[in-house]
């Protein structure tokens, strides 16, 4: 009787031990997928202020107290700005493919982060297209008032 007593709390002492070793492990994997969601979070938002600017200094006029070739220097600092913004993205995207990848590997893949990943990749993949074309109607501009200026100087 004594016996069948001790294999029986060996038995349960076994499991205890396996059930901590599950829930460590489990722990393990949230605190990694919370640290993840943070980076990836606090990236997103660095992205956006980032894009917040640019859009900014897009959606300003033309500045007639300055020469064009001064203006044509800042938009082309802009310019440079956006292609580290579009590296980063791409860097993201990286990050977010890889994540699904993983995430497709796993059994614990959900539909919905999936979409919300994908989501956001196609979200901020709009913006810089309509922050490109912005930029590209704004150097239009410049140009344009660039080449005025010129004739100006040249008739005058």
């Amino acid at each position: 009787m004594e016996s069948a007593a001790s294999a029986n709390l060996d038995d349960l002492q076994r499991s205890w031990e396996t059930l901590k070793n599950v829930i460590s492990e489990k722990q393990k994997s949230l605190y990694e997928a919370l640290e993840r969601q943070q980076h990836y979070q606090e990236t997103l938002q660095s992205v956006s202020t980032k894009m917040e600017s640019i859009e900014t200094a897009l959606n300003e006029g033309l500045e007639p107290s300055k020469s064009p070739e001064s203006q044509m220097a800042a938009h082309q600092a802009l310019m440079d700005e956006i292609l580290m913004l579009q590296d980063e993205i791409s860097a993201l995207q990286a990050c977010f493919s890889e994540e699904l990848q993983l995430d497709e590997d796993s059994l614990e893949a959900d539909a919905g982060d999936q979409l919300a990943l994908q989501s956001t990749l196609t979200v901020l993949g709009e913006r810089m297209a309509t922050i490109h074309m912005k930029a590209s109607g704004k150097r239009q501009l410049l140009e344009v008032s660039r080449n005025y200026s010129m004739q100006r100087n040249e008739d005058g």
